[in-house]
């Protein structure tokens, strides 16, 4: 196991719903609404809240073999193109229920400024998805054409044994423009605040309905596992009273990376 990882523990904790995309073709009334839906529950469960309003727009899609053998292995490399300022974001993950396959994982870098992450997703109704990430930045878009290119990058995938020469391809050759919107910032008790954000993703700019529209918001502990409990059982009443909000969630609705995978061809 990676005792780095296992020894901090969860560094945090992200809830994540997919929303009704059609809530917002007209943006900013749907932003709004939303807005209102969040912290009005969050002020009803004892949370101070914070509005925000700061818009960034993205460019993200997903690598993989034709025949998808990072997924088949658990991974997913994500390319994220954050604007000019920050430039490109190259994250590998692997997700899975189970903790401790996760943490296990070998995500080391050849180079020494990545960005080395042990998170737990909760998903709905409300059930955990564990995830060992790791990331590097590039200024221009990154060359990685093949399993050999990324191996480079990511050494401790030579384990999977998939050919050095098989291809990296944008999967399904879907680019999402993604709009992420910051929505508010909510505190309960003494705890960490939590960063609420809604994410849009479009085919093009000018279209105006997201394909698919994700609510998530995040709360990061100090040290590995230190969640408060005012913190969790907060943030875990929010997340049950949301799926409740007539109109809003999708609960049967697909996730980011799926659509990517199967949708967004």
């Amino acid at each position: 196991m990676n005792d780095d990882i296992a020894s901090k523990g969860i560094g945090s904790r992200e809830y994540k719903l997919i929303l009704n995309a059609e809530r917002f073709g007209d943006r900013a009334r749907g932003v709004g609404a939303l807005q209102d839906v969040v912290c009005r529950l969050a002020d009803q469960f004892g949370a101070e809240t914070e509005r925000q309003d700061e818009v960034e727009e993205r460019r993200t899609h997903y690598l993989d073999t034709a025949a998808f053998d990072l997924r088949r292995a658990g991974f997913l490399l994500r390319v994220r193109f954050e604007g000019a300022d920050e430039g490109y974001k190259v994250s590998l993950k692997h997700r899975t229920p189970d903790r401790y396959v996760a943490a296990a994982q070998d995500l080391s870098l050849s180079r020494e400024d990545g960005d080395l992450k042990f998170e737990e997703d909760i998903l709905p109704p409300f059930h955990s998805m564990f995830s060992q990430s790791n990331a590097l930045r590039f200024v221009d878009e990154p060359e990685i054409g093949d399993i050999g290119d990324l191996v480079a990058l990511f050494p401790g995938l030579k384990r999977l044994d998939i050919p050095d020469r098989a291809k990296l391809e944008v999967v399904n050759g879907f680019r999402a423009v993604e709009i992420f919107i910051k929505l508010c910032k909510l505190k309960f008790d003494e705890g960490p605040k939590i960063k609420c954000g809604l994410s849009l993703w479009y085919h093009a700019p000018a279209d105006p309905w997201p394909m698919i529209a994700e609510l998530a918001y995040d709360c990061e502990a100090e040290t590995g596992d230190d969640f408060p409990l005012a913190v969790v059982e907060g943030a875990g009443r929010l997340y049950m009273s949301l799926q409740q909000q007539p109109g809003w969630f999708d609960l049967a609705a697909t996730t980011k990376t799926r659509f990517a995978y199967e949708v967004g061809a």
